[in-house]
């Protein structure tokens, strides 16, 4: 790792009495906080939950205001009865566009299902895992409000799930302008190991300007639709 780091690794505090830990928001309350990313354009913190909710909060870590942004908690499959059958559901990460400022661009990564709150149960798996779908979206958040119309969605990946879990969900916008997001390999240890063909095991890398040129070119489809 030295090379990717120019040679530079954090320190290390050292375990003792001096560090102690304390609870962050203590007059909030989440359910199973997944991410949480700065506002470059004010003081406060963006929250998505397992569930499909998203929240702005003020940095004032004694605030009592949670302000919802986006709840997509119909079609995220991330609680309750699906948690226990699908494992690894629900929202995994989000990540600001660097020119969040002026677009308000969000990016989210999720499980999805066409069957809102409904279950599928298919044994033999002929649809995949519970009819669910990993999902890279990007939606649009309202500068001024803060808020996010869950119709400005515009899907950028949609992944037929194949198993509980091990669905990845790292995700960056690097010096280069690229997203890059992270897909698990879906406990298929073979996959893992190629990337020739599908997206499972793989880093994702994409030009979300659509910049073209000698920079990117347009995607290239190897996969069927569903």
């Amino acid at each position: 790792m030295g090379p990717f780091l120019n040679g530079a690794f954090a320190g290390f505090a050292k375990a003792g009495d001096a560090i102690s830990v304390v609870p962050a928001y203590p007059n909030l309350e989440f359910t199973e906080p997944a991410a949480m990313v700065a506002d470059p354009t004010g003081p406060r913190f963006f929250v998505a939950e397992r569930t499909g909710l998203f929240s702005w909060i003020s940095t004032d870590e004694s605030t009592t205001q949670k302000n919802v942004m986006l709840d997509i908690r119909n079609s995220v499959k991330g609680g309750g009865e699906v948690a226990v059958l699908s494992h690894e559901s629900g929202v995994y990460n989000f990540v600001l566009h660097p020119n969040y400022a002026q677009n308000g661009y969000l990016y989210a990564f999720y499980t999805w299902t066409a069957n809102g709150n409904d279950i599928v149960r298919d044994p033999d798996q002929s649809n995949g895992h519970f009819g669910l779908f990993l999902r890279l979206s990007r939606f649009t958040v309202n500068l001024q409000t803060r808020t996010i119309d869950p119709n400005s969605e515009v899907v950028m990946i949609h992944l037929r799930v194949v198993n509980g879990g091990h669905r990845g969900g790292g995700m960056t916008f690097a010096d280069d302008g690229f997203l890059y997001v992270t897909i698990g390999e879906m406990w298929n240890p073979n996959a893992a190991q190629s990337i020739s063909d599908n997206f499972l095991g793989g880093i994702i890398r994409i030009d979300v300007n659509s910049t073209g040129g000698a920079v990117s070119h347009a995607p290239i489809r190897k996969m069927g639709i569903n």
